[in-house]
């Protein structure tokens, strides 16, 4: 891993309180109201567009062939794994801080780094979509569904603007498929209809910078386009328990690094996180 000089020191990351690991644990997403300090969070922002420039258009070429199909380039502008170039997203995204806030809400587990994102929801003026209906942990190689995304608002996003609604209790659920990658438009509403009778939508949410939303990667969960002219900034990180075991399976981020089949992600991208 290569980095860069200037790791923070980071005091601006809030512990999680019991009400909202019981809110977690009950619905597989919980609304953490200025998780990460307003301050904090300017200096994310700063960082991400200096790197990718103020309209995003500066995001990092993605030459993933098949994965990142026209689809799938309309829902953002990324910077994809930051904390492996940079040292203040290494020091932001694999700190105690960061990692209290995942092992707590996984019930007090060691945890590892995953993974780490700056995205950017275009105006759907510019090109901007919806992002469909979907799960995230179909497209992982892990034999249990613990990891979670830690997802925080860099900007004042209004729901006009894309926030992320959940339906809530469909971590519960298992695994309904892969959707983000289909061409004929369907996504998990389409799908299986009957889920959005029996479970509830969360209502639209309206974030500030240093709000995030944290999501079980099994939980069902969709974000508007970005209606307004300004661009939808946010900073991701995702960690997962410790003694996860891989299963072999093709993925991106594990594709040709000689993790051994059932055995933990004993690799120096997924260093376990000292809380």
């Amino acid at each position: 891993m290569t980095v860069t000089s200037g790791v923070p020191d980071i005091t601006g990351i809030r512990a999680v309180t019991d009400d909202e690991i019981a809110f977690y644990r009950e619905n597989g997403w919980v609304c953490l109201r200025g998780l990460m300090s307003k301050s904090l969070a300017a200096e994310v922002l700063r960082r991400s567009q200096e790197k990718m420039g103020t309209d995003a258009r500066a995001a990092m070429p993605d030459n993933r062939g098949q994965i990142m199909s026209p689809q799938l380039q309309a829902l953002w502008q990324n910077w994809q794994n930051p904390a492996h170039e940079d040292a203040f997203f290494a020091g932001l995204s694999m700190s105690s801080p960061v990692g209290r806030v995942a092992s707590r809400l996984l019930g007090g587990r060691p945890v590892r780094f995953w993974s780490d994102t700056i995205m950017c929801k275009l105006p759907a003026a510019q090109g901007g979509a919806k992002t469909p209906w979907h799960q995230d942990f179909p497209y992982h190689a892990m034999d249990r569904q613990g990891i979670l995304n830690i997802w925080v608002a860099l900007v004042d996003i209004p729901p006009e603007m894309g926030s992320l609604r959940f339906l809530s209790g469909s971590h519960r659920l298992g695994p309904m498929g892969r959707v983000v990658h289909r061409t004929d438009g369907l996504d998990m509403l389409d799908l299986y209809p009957e889920l959005f009778e029996e479970l509830t939508v969360s209502e639209p949410l309206r974030l500030e910078p240093g709000d995030a939303t944290v999501h079980n990667l099994m939980t069902i969960h969709f974000a508007p386009e970005n209606a307004t002219d300004r661009l939808r900034w946010n900073y991701l990180a995702s960690l997962f328990p410790a003694d996860t075991l891989f299963t072999g399976a093709q993925q991106r981020r594990t594709d040709g690094l000689g993790l051994t089949v059932n055995q933990p992600y004993d690799h120096p991208l997924f260093p376990e996180i000292k809380v």
